[in-house]
């Protein structure tokens, strides 16, 4: 089978397993997926497991439970501070945006990834292989083996980087 929706908005655990075009992506609950999902908007509030996601804007919440590989993006965001940014208020939901600044988050842990690729990355609670981008924000909790950046670096004290290249 297959879905089409502008925002596919997710509530419950769910295991998208079919061909899908969807434009956005929401998830304030467990999301799995086998493969590398696209969209345009993905924003994740809770645990996600896939091979990687790539979408112009990424936002997710950091979660030691969740397996993901790649991110890569023009606006990649891996942070606990909630992404209710104007893209995210003005997506076409059938919750309110009340509904998700009142949503109860996970634990803070930290996340594991292999590559975080894009444009504009900001990253709290992340340890990685590899961060590569245009701008790069590297904020506390961060455990990261190689960044790479373009323009603009921004280390917080509280992260460890092993190696900083400027491209």
């Amino acid at each position: 089978g297959s879905f089409k929706a502008e925002t596919f908005e997710s509530l419950f655990a769910f295991r998208l397993n079919c061909k899908y075009d969807f434009k956005n992506i929401v998830t304030a609950a467990e999301f799995f997926y086998d493969g590398v999902l696209e969209c345009e908007n993905f924003y994740s509030f809770n645990v996600i497991e896939m091979e990687g996601v790539n979408a112009e804007k990424i936002y997710i919440y950091p979660s030691s439970a969740s397996k993901l590989e790649i991110a890569t993006g023009t606006n990649i965001n891996i942070s606990t501070t909630r992404g209710l940014d104007r893209v995210f208020k003005s997506l076409p939901k059938s919750l309110s945006n009340a509904y998700y600044t009142r949503l109860k988050l996970l634990p803070v842990s930290i996340m594991t990834l292999i590559s975080i690729e894009g444009d504009n990355i900001n990253i709290d609670h992340v340890k990685a292989d590899r961060v590569s981008g245009l701008n790069v924000k590297i904020g506390d909790l961060c455990v990261i083996d190689r960044v790479e950046y373009k323009g603009n670096i921004e280390v917080s004290e509280k992260a460890i980087i092993n190696e900083v290249i400027k491209l």
